[in-house]
């Protein structure tokens, strides 16, 4: 007969996944600085292969810095891609951050900004570039509900 810590302890076939953002959330004192050192991205895959877990989802810069050179970002994606594979975790959603930058205070592809517009398409269009690497079930184009709630009626972007 199965007690009642059987019935709640997590299975692989249940598939948990975690983000890079929640594990690797460095914390802030509402009156200072982070209160939690860096985990690099592969360091957290290896404490979520530990823990059972499936998968870890990630934005573009959960995983490579936003300022990150060419060189730099292959060899983070490539060190990430070899730690989920040597550890069996998949990437089940990989999307892009139109949110976190201040540049996108007034929205991403909805800003009345035609270079911030750019900005957020060549973000996306990298985004496109980086999630094929685990072949995700998932590649979310970002805003979604949010720009829907600010975009007038009847306005559509330009081709």
């Amino acid at each position: 007969m199965a007690t009642r810590d059987d019935v709640y302890q997590p299975k692989p076939e249940h598939k948990f996944s975690f983000g890079l953002w929640t594990v690797g959330n460095r914390g802030r004192d509402p009156f200072g600085d982070f209160v939690r050192p860096v985990i690099s991205p592969v360091e957290i895959v290896r404490m979520l292969a530990e823990v059972g877990a499936w998968g870890v989802n990630l934005h573009d810069n959960d995983l490579v810095p936003i300022d990150a050179t060419c060189a730099e970002r292959g060899t983070i994606v490539c060190d990430f891609k070899k730690a989920c594979k040597e550890n069996g975790l998949v990437v089940p959603m990989a999307t892009v951050s139109l949110f976190f930058h201040p540049v996108f205070r007034d929205g991403a592809f909805t800003a009345n900004d035609p270079e911030v517009r750019a900005y957020a398409l060549q973000k996306r269009c990298a985004q496109w570039t980086l999630g094929p690497n685990w072949v995700p079930r998932f590649l979310s184009c970002g805003e979604g509900a949010r720009a829907l709630r600010r975009m007038p009626a009847g306005v559509r972007m330009k081709q």
